[in-house]
């Protein structure tokens, strides 16, 4: 046999980094490509000796929006070698990776931004190592978004993003100091990759109490994972929110801070504590449960049995003032289902002026 395969229907399914090139030949034959910027065809992959008619290889660590010109290469069991005619494709633009923290605090949207609930690292996501929340009802000046400042996480050892690709990355920390009343009290330092972007940071030398700050960082992430370490010098580091974004052409983070004309929207404060009347009740499978706070504190709540012994925890944190809702699923806190029968609700809360209200509300679950 002298006869080299035929090879008919090149395809290509591109990426941003990648390109997928498929083919068929009309025997049995081994598949490999070689590519590159021009038709000097630099690279090459690896060759796949297994005999196929319907050929697949995969081109990597393409740079994106970017022409490649290649040629397939077939082999049948004789050896006969067949070259394809030139082709090219061209990867796609790189598409923006944008995250949005809001540590310490919930998930919501504002100003066509969407920040998300604080959480802790997992391998292949994003979140923080370690720390406690903390929250405040007081407004924050030098941002048109001050719900972002009213909520933190203190005392982590990082925060750590799995980003997409390799490539450059802009840092954006959001800081607000909302305990302390002076300086030189809360001073710590930032790593951002292994490098040290912020030394004996003192939010409140710079800002003053109540005031947003934002760092902005450049980096380059090499190894797939963006890193913030935060090194205490006296008292425990904080944040208030992270933003990170690969810098993709003609994109922008955006600005948070306000301009001087532009008037804060003041968060609708209750009067004073409500522990809404849990519904529905009895319940078959969920209850929810309102609450009414009028000044930040801690707030603990719990689900007992009639003996007493404890289900679950619903909250023991700090919470804002405001509407807090809660609800209860009929578990305990290993995800087993309770029995029916009648629990207690528990509340416990402790506003920042010595304010103590404990309040019981008995429910009925209904299997």
């Amino acid at each position: 046999d002298e006869t080299p395969p035929v090879i008919s229907n090149i395809n290509v399914v591109v990426t941003s980094n990648s390109a997928t090139v498929t083919w068929q030949t009309d025997e049995p034959a081994t598949s490999q490509i070689v590519y590159g910027m021009d038709s000097n065809y630099s690279d090459s992959t690896n060759l796949d000796q297994n005999m196929v008619t319907a050929h697949s290889q995969i081109i990597s660590n393409l740079s994106a929006n970017t022409t490649y010109y290649f040629k397939v290469k077939s082999a049948d069991g004789s050896g006969n070698l067949v070259i394809s005619d030139e082709s090219s494709f061209t990867t796609s633009e790189a598409q923006a990776y944008v995250v949005r923290v809001n540590a310490g605090g919930d998930q919501y949207s504002r100003n066509g931004k969407t920040w998300e609930a604080d959480k802790p690292f997992e391998n292949g996501s994003w979140g923080y190592v370690g720390g406690r929340t903390y929250r405040t009802s007081h407004s924050i000046s030098n941002t048109s978004d001050p719900v972002l400042y009213q909520s933190e996480r203190y005392r982590m050892e990082a925060y750590r993003f799995t980003v997409p690709a390799s490539g450059t990355y802009e840092v954006n920390l959001h800081f607000a100091e909302i305990f302390y009343g002076s300086s030189d009290i809360r001073v710590f330092s930032v790593e951002v990759e292994g490098q040290r972007v912020l030394i004996d940071f003192d939010i409140y030398d710079e800002a003053g109490k109540y005031s947003a700050l934002v760092k902005t960082f450049t980096v380059q992430v090499n190894d797939g994972v963006l890193d913030i370490n935060f090194i205490k010098d006296k008292d425990s580091p904080k944040i208030s929110a992270i933003e990170v974004a690969s810098q993709a052409p003609g994109f922008s983070m955006g600005k948070t801070i306000a301009p001087e004309s532009e008037q804060l929207m003041e968060p609708i404060i209750p009067e004073r504590f409500v522990l809404a009347a849990p519904y529905p009740n009895p319940f078959n499978m969920e209850t929810k449960i309102r609450l009414e706070i009028p000044e930040s504190g801690m707030l603990f709540a719990a689900i007992y049995n009639i003996r007493g012994q404890k289900l679950i925890t619903l909250s023991d944190e700090q919470v804002m003032a405001g509407e807090k809702l809660m609800m209860w699923n009929g578990r305990d806190e290993y995800g087993i289902e309770a029995s029916s029968g009648i629990y207690l609700l528990k509340v416990v809360y402790l506003g920042e002026n010595n304010q103590r209200i404990s309040q019981t509300k008995r429910l009925v679950l209904m299997k």
